[in-house]
Formats: C-alpha cells, sequence, structure tokens
C-alpha cells in the first residue's frame, strides 16, 4: 500500500481546502484592485463629501464589502461601470457610479445614490443651487 493510499483523507482535505484557498484568494484580489481603482476611489470621495449623500446616510458613509460591475482601460483612457453598497447611520444604499478615464485621469459622468429606505434618488453630480430672485 502506497503513502497515498494510506492518507487519502489527508490528501483530499489539502487539495480541497488548497483548491478553496485558491479561489478565495482569486476573489479578494478582484475586490481589492476594484477598490483599489481612481474610479472607485473618486466616486468614494465625491460621495463622502456630498452634503445631499451626508444628509441622506448620515456620517460617516461606509462602503460595502464588494462592489460589483467592470472597469476597462486601454492605455491612457478607459470606463468604469460600478455598483458600490453604502451604508451609514441613518439609511443605506447604492451608488451607480459611471466614469471615463481620459489622458490618465478618471472623471465621473453619472453617480447615481438609491436610498434602501425609500427607493428616492439623488443625482450626485447635478448642481442644486438655489435660485436667486
Amino acid at each position: 500500500m502506497t503513502w497515498i493510499q494510506r492518507n487519502w483523507k489527508w490528501v483530499t482535505a489539502v487539495c480541497v481546502l488548497g483548491g478553496a484557498g485558491v479561489v478565495f484568494g482569486f476573489f479578494m484580489l478582484i475586490v481589492v484592485l476594484l477598490k483599489s481603482s481612481g474610479a472607485y476611489e473618486l466616486a468614494m470621495e465625491h460621495i463622502r463629501n456630498d452634503p445631499r449623500a451626508v444628509a441622506a446616510l448620515g456620517e460617516p458613509i461606509r462602503d460595502g464589502f464588494m462592489p460589483t460591475g467592470s472597469i476597462n482601460t486601454s492605455g491612457p483612457s478607459g470606463e468604469a461601470e460600478l455598483n458600490i453598497r453604502l451604508r451609514g447611520p441613518d439609511d443605506s444604499g447604492y451608488a451607480f457610479v459611471y466614469a471615463e478615464r481620459r489622458a490618465r485621469q478618471w472623471e465621473l459622468r453619472a453617480l447615481q445614490l438609491v436610498l434602501d429606505s425609500d427607493g428616492g434618488q439623488l443625482d450626485l453630480l447635478e448642481d442644486h443651487h438655489p435660485a436667486n430672485p
């Protein structure tokens, strides 16, 4: 009887756990890459500094564990479409982000906050200035 035949349970356990570790590591790499992208960081900075988002969610505004979407770059240009889970002490929701990269600079093109409590939507790129009489 060979060593593998005598220890097949241990070999199987190591292979299964090793495979699960590789899958988990790949998953974590994707999360880290999305969260460290310029588009994600720009969107989160904008959200945390927007008085409407702060009023709706409360402070501090925290992002969820796993953003979804895609980021495509080619040289100095690219685009990103992201869905970021947000939560604050007063409410939670999602931010829908569309950003473009030109000359290595990310620029937000769309940033919508959808609140869980009432389904209300806030366009965080729209200027809200009171009308001058």
